[in-house]
């Protein structure tokens, strides 16, 4: 199982999102059969992991009723291994909040991450960090309610535990994407840049080049596009589609930052439209001043009835 695991980490890591489900499929398949003999614990034990990273990687990728599938089912078996209060059973749920989340059924997502809550609270040190990585989940659930408010103050719980732990540089650069998307419709627009300068650069001294690279990416796009600065903004709208493409191929996600770009490149035919425009009464208006300096530099005509000068 650990060398399979391994395979789909480099698969996920290589950007070859497609081949990496493929594998799980097959794996699944084959631990479906397993199941149906004597060691069907063991097997269940090995599909829990599995399901959960075909949750997560259909979420991703807009398949959301697979998602809600493929948690039901990882839920299911760990029950049936009367596993329903273990910190396995809570990752579980919290990933199913997740692919509600994601699919729009914020409802089924709030219960969920009420169920997690409750036993992390049971099980968990404050410190620990896999509160770090609850508290930035369920911030998405409250920008999806558009009460970023409580999504900025449960980041910065999540980023005051993470930077207390060692070797937590993706979920630092994670927090802080969040973080600048929540500052932004709350119109911190200053704060908004420092965590997403933070963000990339992490993600890029790192090598992190996932979707939530990507997502940063794309955060950037939107606060430089609000800022009207639309060359800089279409410049990373291109940047996180190309990465969307190369990692999940062209899902949802992909389309939106093409048709940001598209939105980008419109502003900036304006604008340029505009400049001419301008340019073109300034050039309009400077010729007029010439002539009229011209014209008032011309000798004058005597008037009628005057004597000539002799």
């Amino acid at each position: 199982m650990e060398s399979l695991t391994e395979k789909i980490d480099a698969l996920f890591a290589q950007n070859k999102g497609a081949e990496a489900e493929k594998l799980m499929l097959q794996a699944l398949q084959a631990l479906e059969v397993k199941a149906q003999g004597e060691e069907c614990v063991s097997a269940w034990m090995d599909m829990v992991p599995i399901l959960n990273e075909l949750t997560g990687y259909c979420r991703e990728t807009g398949q959301a009723e697979r998602s809600y599938e493929y948690a039901q089912r990882a839920i299911g078996l760990l029950e049936q291994m009367g596993l329903g209060e273990s910190i396995p059973y809570a990752t579980t749920l919290l990933n199913a909040a997740n692919a509600y989340r994601a699919g729009g059924r914020l409802e089924d997502s709030w219960e969920h991450y009420i169920k997690v809550a409750e036993i992390y609270k049971e099980q968990l040190e404050p410190k620990d960090m896999l509160w770090a990585n609850f508290y930035n989940n369920l911030s998405l659930l409250y920008q999806e309610l558009k009460r970023y408010d409580w999504a900025k103050e449960s980041l910065l719980k999540a980023l005051g535990i993470a930077l207390q732990n060692p070797d937590t540089i993706f979920e630092q650069a994670v927090t802080y994407t969040n973080l600048a998307n929540s500052c932004l419709e709350l119109e911190q627009e200053e704060e908004a840049q420092k965590y997403f300068t933070g963000a990339i650069m992490l993600f890029e001294k790192y090598n992190i080049k996932d979707s939530h690279y990507c997502a940063a990416l794309s955060a950037m796009g939107n606060y430089f596009y609000r800022k009207k600065e639309y060359a800089r903004a279409l410049k990373y709208f291109k940047k996180a589609g190309q990465g969307i493409e190369e990692s999940l191929g062209r899902n949802e996600y992909y389309y939106r930052m093409q048709e940001n770009a598209r939105l980008c490149e419109e502003r900036l035919e304006e604008e340029n439209a505009r400049l001419c425009e301008e340019r073109l009464e300034e050039e309009n208006a400077r010729l007029c001043r010439d002539r009229m300096e011209e014209t008032e530099a011309a000798p004058q005509l005597p008037k009628k009835g005057m004597e000539l000068c002799r």
